[in-house]
């Protein structure tokens, strides 16, 4: 993921999609080498945290993973009133 063929894998989207959103949903891995290439290669990360679930110390992990200078939306899952 972090070698040239995703860079140009990502600039061939770029141009073919251009003007279009483009989604690579990937599992839960935070921290890893991979993720750090996904987060690097986009242009903003979507977090999706559980409700009720996914603990509050694993989502500040994960923001801190991707870094404060990176675009970040965080969308919560299955919340139930």
């Amino acid at each position: 993921l972090a070698g040239p063929r995703m860079g140009a894998m990502r600039e061939q989207l770029w141009v073919r999609l251009s003007g279009l959103t483009v989604v690579i949903d990937t599992p839960p891995r935070l921290p890893t080498v991979e993720s750090r290439a996904m987060v690097d290669a986009a242009d903003i990360t979507l977090l999706v945290v559980k409700a009720n679930s996914t603990p509050q110390a694993a989502v500040g992990q994960a923001l801190e993973f991707v870094g404060k200078d990176r675009p970040v939306q965080l969308l919560l899952n299955q919340r139930r009133e």
